[in-house]
């Protein structure tokens, strides 16, 4: 039921976004996490979240007012909003509070935190393996923190891309030392492109 709450919450907030948003086509937007959706049409979206450490993929099918969701203990019909939900046949009030990649659900006295995940960002296990950073997005490189060399602790910010009027900071996935840096400040970089190279501390 959180699960399905969670999700719910995400789809109307996407569905919001769309239509506040001039350009709803718009690749940059944070929403393209939801590359199905579409307003007012059929579509079928992918939710990536993480609960606790356990990654859930939930498929939503747009259904004229409400979404059927995959989920793996089977499917299940929602609609309304979150403060008014029906979730299957059951009717719900609930919460939802985000803040960044957090998203909180309080339903019937409980809580349960949900990590969003975003497909468009390489998976941490992945950048550790590589060492290499790539960025999010395409943008404008507006900052670049370390150079060469200095010695990182995991979460430290590399460098900044600004997409859309919205900084990106690509963080160091583990403690490490900068390789190399293959950006400067102003460049335009493509989605994928290595900005940094870690390796492992020695």
């Amino acid at each position: 039921t959180m699960l399905a709450l969670a999700a719910l919450a995400l789809l109307r907030q996407a569905e919001q976004d769309a239509k506040a948003s001039a350009d709803p086509a718009d690749p940059f937007s944070p929403w393209t996490a939801l590359p199905g959706w579409r307003l007012g049409g059929s579509a079928t979206t992918t939710l990536s979240l993480l609960d606790g450490a356990t990654p859930v993929a939930i498929r939503a099918v747009w259904q004229g007012t409400g979404y059927r969701l995959a989920l793996t203990s089977g499917a299940i019909d929602v609609d309304g909003t979150v403060d008014a939900a029906r979730i299957g046949e059951r009717r719900l009030k609930a919460r939802a509070v985000r803040l960044g990649d957090r998203l909180t659900i309080f339903a019937g006295g409980r809580e349960h935190g949900f990590t969003i995940v975003d497909p468009s960002r390489p998976p941490v296990a992945a950048g550790a393996a590589g060492g290499r950073l790539t960025a999010p997005m395409p943008g404008t490189v507006v900052a670049v923190a370390v150079a060469a060399g200095d010695a990182v602790t995991k979460g430290t910010a590399l460098v900044t891309v600004e997409a859309m009027k919205m900084e990106h900071a690509v963080t160091a996935p583990r403690d490490g030392v900068v390789q190399a840096v293959n950006v400067t400040v102003g460049d335009k970089v493509d989605e994928g492109v290595a900005l940094v190279v870690l390796k492992d501390a020695a």
